[in-house]
């Protein structure tokens, strides 16, 4: 069976939905059956974190590898095979098993302002129910003392240093593996970052997906103070 020649590694609540659907879209990609299969996260290595709602989130991983490689046992001739599993980002051992397996991938990262990416997600833990704070400055402070006790699903600032969790893939793949797409770029020029993207792929970038749907949408930061707290 296929494995992947292409992920979306990253990052949560940047787009990655949306980039997702797109890359779906175009008949000469293969996207996994499952968004957000975990495998090199959950199956290579396993992650030791805890925390509200990452029980339900590990149980539906894959964790082992024949079932992973099913996931694209439907690609058939596509010229790219791919799946979107943002938190690899964050994982060393992500990282190290997808240049064991698939050493030739290439790999896209999407990325949002570091405080508004912050401010999603701390606002889709208060609608899921796991985000025990109702001030995000407070949940913002409170970072570091959750990274430490391994409660991940409710780190929000520690996701936003993307600095510190791409410099692992950097040294470990050439960078003309590696492609780097802005959230804002994508919202506001979504069929030139396509076809950019496509390029990137090398698959026939004059393919046009429906741009006008996006998906999982959230809210922006509308306060210019909490906009102004990236330091």
């Amino acid at each position: 069976m296929s494995m992947p020649n292409f992920y979306i590694a990253g990052g949560a609540r940047c787009g990655s939905t949306s980039l997702e659907a797109y890359c779906r879209a175009h008949p000469q990609i293969y996207m996994s059956s499952v968004k957000e299969p975990n495998y090199f996260s959950y199956g290579y290595g396993g992650v030791p974190y805890a925390g509200p709602g990452l029980d339900q989130y590990y149980a539906t991983s894959i964790k082992d590898l024949e079932t992973y490689r099913g996931l694209f046992r439907h690609a058939g001739q596509a010229r790219i095979v791919g799946e979107a599993s943002i938190n690899y980002m964050l994982h060393p051992q992500a990282c190290a098993g997808i240049r064991d397996l698939t050493p030739d991938a290439r790999l896209v990262f999407i990325l949002r302002q570091p405080v508004e990416r912050a401010w999603s997600s701390f606002h889709r833990s208060r609608y899921s129910g796991i985000e025990p704070e109702t001030d995000f400055l407070a949940a913002w402070r409170d970072d570091a003392r959750r990274r430490e006790a391994g409660h991940w699903s409710c780190i929000h600032r520690y996701k936003s240093l993307y600095a510190r969790h791409l410099r692992c893939w950097f040294d470990t793949f050439p960078r003309q593996q590696i492609k780097i797409v802005l959230f804002d770029d994508l919202k506001a020029s979504p069929d030139e970052v396509m076809r950019d993207l496509y390029t990137f792929l090398d698959v026939d970038p004059g393919f046009k997906p429906d741009t006008a749907v996006i998906h999982n949408q959230t809210g922006e930061i509308s306060n210019p103070l909490l906009r102004s707290i990236w330091l």
